[in-house]
């Protein structure tokens, strides 16, 4: 057996060209995580909810405009007609000390955030998974045009959710793109 041949019974078979015709985006999953010496945070159950709310909009968006899908929607039940589910988890530490802000947060090393994404077919098999980790440095924590000044928290945590859903997307299609020329 060659193996392209073995490749085509062991890969999920996608086979179809980007873009994908419909993917349904199933609401993700914004874990809050710990962060020593931050203080609790009275609003993190809406800020959780604006940041879930970021991420669906945004995959939808990115999925549109990288070319991964003509249509996409996001949805919690599931319909006949869609061939693919995008399903996403992300980890990020919605409180900080009041020490790590502006220069000194972006200047800091090691991981800031995680998450990962699954694209599965009609049949539940997956089709691409992606895990990624965005650093301190990834966000935007200063703002002004000539006086750079410390951005609002929660502004910060949006442009994380928006930039985390696009590294994830491209990597989904290049994951697809990959697949298909293997095939």
């Amino acid at each position: 057996m060659t193996l392209a041949l073995m490749a085509a019974f062991t890969l999920p078979c996608l086979r179809s060209a980007l873009p994908l015709e419909r993917v349904r985006v199933l609401p993700f999953e914004v874990v809050a995580e710990s962060f020593p010496e931050a203080p609790a945070r009275e609003d993190e159950a809406p800020l959780l909810a604006r940041l879930r709310t970021q991420a669906n909009d945004w995959a939808v968006r990115a999925l549109k405009v990288n070319g991964v899908a003509r249509e996409a929607v996001v949805s919690t039940e599931a319909s006949g007609d869609t061939s693919y589910t995008l399903q996403g988890r992300l980890h990020l530490p919605v409180a900080l000390p009041p020490h790590l802000i502006g220069f000194d947060a972006w200047n800091r090393r090691g991981r800031f955030m995680s998450g990962e994404v699954d694209l599965r077919d009609a049949s539940g098999a997956a089709v691409a998974h992606r895990a990624f980790q965005l650093v301190w440095g990834d966000g935007q924590w200063l703002t002004g045009a000539r006086a750079k000044h410390n951005a609002p928290l929660d502004d910060v945590l949006m442009a994380y959710v928006r930039k985390s859903v696009d590294r994830v997307v491209l990597g989904v299609k290049r994951e697809i793109q990959a697949q298909n020329r293997r095939l």
